[in-house]
């Protein structure tokens, strides 16, 4: 192939390529249309996907500028709701009385809470999410966020999962 062909092949590829470009472009502007009406999008723990609310569950009203870190530990520094630390002692303990855990709310992770479970019948239930990080991005509010699965607190040796319960939720 002459070089001049190569050069009218490569004239005519890069009017092709730049409207790919942008279809891509328009898809990705269209896309919120192009979903289900009425879906949010939420991170699942691996990546984005989109929930159609459930209305009787209440959306979670924290935000991410009312946390900071201290150390090992995350401070709820927002004003609308009192936040106390806490610690799950389960394993350091050796026995768990799985009638208190169940009496005191139902646990779950991100992938368990938007795949697994059906959240409508645990309405009158208090939430406890595990989703480690600087704030919890989980769409419904939880009264309890384990922020922390290797935690340290004094007296234990080992390490230990943080959590934060929200009172007045």
């Amino acid at each position: 192939m002459s070089a001049s062909n190569k050069k009218k092949i490569l004239r005519c590829l890069w009017p092709a390529l730049l409207v790919f470009l942008a279809a891509l472009a328009a898809l990705e502007l269209l896309w919120p249309v192009l979903r289900q009406s009425g879906t949010v999008p939420v991170n699942d723990g691996v990546g984005t996907i989109y929930i159609v609310p459930d209305p009787a569950l209440p959306a979670n009203t924290l935000d991410s500028g009312d946390f900071t870190r201290q150390g090992d530990a995350v401070l709820y520094t927002g004003s609308r709701y009192t936040a106390s630390q806490g610690v799950d002692v389960s394993e350091w303990q050796r026995e768990i009385r799985w009638q208190e855990v169940a009496d005191g709310g139902i646990y779950f992770n991100l992938q368990i809470g938007y795949h697994t479970y059906n959240l409508s019948p645990l309405k009158d239930y208090t939430l406890w999410i595990a989703e480690p990080g600087k704030y919890p991005s989980f769409y419904y509010h939880a009264a309890l966020w384990q922020y922390d699965h290797s935690g340290t607190v004094p007296g234990i040796d080992t390490p230990a999962d943080r959590n934060l319960l929200f009172e007045g939720l």
